[in-house]
């Protein structure tokens, strides 16, 4: 991504960002590929695993299990737990799932058609709509559905309940091992090694690249901006992205695509390295200075994760066992997304621990978000947690609403 598309709208609002995705089609996640409305393409890739904190980013070589999954998108934020789907925050356009626009959503379990729950075992959050699927079956989609991201194949402007995602060759789109729900579209990876992905306008389309490249990690961030982890066959892998590639990235292991930045760990030691916006100093270098190459964020060796909000990241950092793990964030905290009371000018250049994470394995933020969640526990681990902070106009974190939420407070999902 070129630091021009990143930048060029780096000063919008979430809201300004929902309205301006309207008016921007999806662009094509392969070189020299373009995805025409209706059109089915195809890019194979190699079979991921479900990225266990399920937020923007598809990855198959992220953090340990977490008992309960988490996904964050806009105002709304989502969890896996017991196979339940269970959503909360901003429910306007119907992106908490739960058959009603009433809104803010207290949590509560998505559902399908007939007000039959929806069993999932992975959950995406984007700016205003979700998606999650359960083993082989078909994936569901809820929320708004201004540019065809729920692809139904109609276009109704939002689903309150959750509605499974057809093909444009036909048939329903099964069989996934993840799944990225971003601003403005979605994309999914099959076990068959195929990215489908819909939204801004275009049927959901396979897209094909005549080399066959693996594809390792994928995220979908804001309006039409997707980057990928792939390699050519016996070749050191590479970051490929919609609106340009960065460079000085070595072996990237996962990524994150954020509002105008995004951020990838190297598999050599775990160091962060992002690219794009850094008005709020989001790249974690230092500095407040945007850049289209890859710039280290200080400090960080051993991360485990990285994910890219609005205007600000987070990254899982190993500890000498799990329970050690730590979470660290840096760039805008306006409405406290990086555990800092805001104040002042809001600008975090360097990653800061957030305190109360200790042992989390797993993180998640948004492209569209000012808030981030975390989760721990579960197996040996002890009793799973999530804990969430940052905006909370919306009760995104917890209720009842308020402007924001400095310090973790743990989430009780619903039996």
């Amino acid at each position: 991504m070129s630091t021009s598309s990143f930048e060029s709208s780096g000063e919008k609002k979430s809201a300004e960002r929902a309205s301006s995705r309207r008016t921007k089609r999806w662009i094509g996640v392969a070189a020299a590929i373009i995805v025409v409305a209706g059109g089915a393409v195809a890019i194979a890739v190699t079979q991921g695993s479900d990225s266990q904190r399920s937020g923007t980013v598809i990855s198959g070589s992220t953090s340990a299990a977490a008992s309960m999954k988490i996904a964050i998108g806009g105002s709304t934020s989502c969890l896996v737990h017991y196979s339940d789907v269970q959503c909360w925050g901003d429910n306007s356009q119907g992106q908490a799932g739960n058959n009603t626009l009433t809104t803010p959503a207290a949590i509560g379990k998505v559902k399908t058609s007939g007000s039959t729950f929806f069993g999932g075992n992975s959950v995406s959050a984007g700016l205003a709509h979700g998606c999650g699927f359960y083993g082989t079956n078909a994936v569901f989609c809820w929320g708004s559905n201004d540019n065809g991201q729920i692809g139904s194949g109609n276009s109704y402007p939002e689903y309150s309940l959750a509605n499974p995602v057809t093909k444009s060759t036909g048939g329903l789109l099964t069989n996934l091992v993840a799944v990225s729900a971003g601003d403005d579209g979605t994309c999914a990876v099959t076990a068959a090694k195929e990215v489908w992905c819909w939204g801004g306008g275009d049927n959901v389309a396979r897209l094909n690249s005549a080399a066959g490249n693996p594809v390792t990690a994928l995220s979908y961030g804001g309006v039409g901006n997707v980057c990928m982890v792939t390699a050519p066959s016996g070749q050191t892998p590479y970051v490929f992205c919609t609106g340009g590639n960065p460079s000085g990235i070595p072996e990237p292991r996962a990524i994150s695509v954020g509002g105008d930045h995004a951020c990838v760990v190297l598999a050599a030691d775990g160091a962060v390295k992002c690219w794009g916006d850094n008005t709020y100093g989001q790249l974690g270098n230092g500095t407040t200075t945007a850049s289209p190459g890859s710039l280290q964020s200080t400090g960080i060796t051993n991360a485990i994760d990285v994910v890219a909000g609005l205007k600000h990241t987070c990254a899982l950092i190993a500890g000498s066992t799990a329970a050690a793990n730590t979470v660290k964030c840096w760039g805008d905290y306006s409405a406290a997304q990086t555990g800092q009371t805001p104040g002042g000018i809001s600008k975090q250049t360097t990653p800061i621990e957030v305190p109360g994470l200790l042992g989390a394995t797993a993180i998640s933020t948004s492209s569209g978000s000012l808030h981030t969640c975390a989760s721990g526990g579960g197996g040996g681990a002890g009793v799973p947690w999530v804990k969430c902070w940052g905006l909370n106009t919306s009760a995104q974190v917890s209720s009842p609403a308020s402007a924001f939420i400095t310090t973790p407070v743990k989430i009780t999902p619903v039996a």
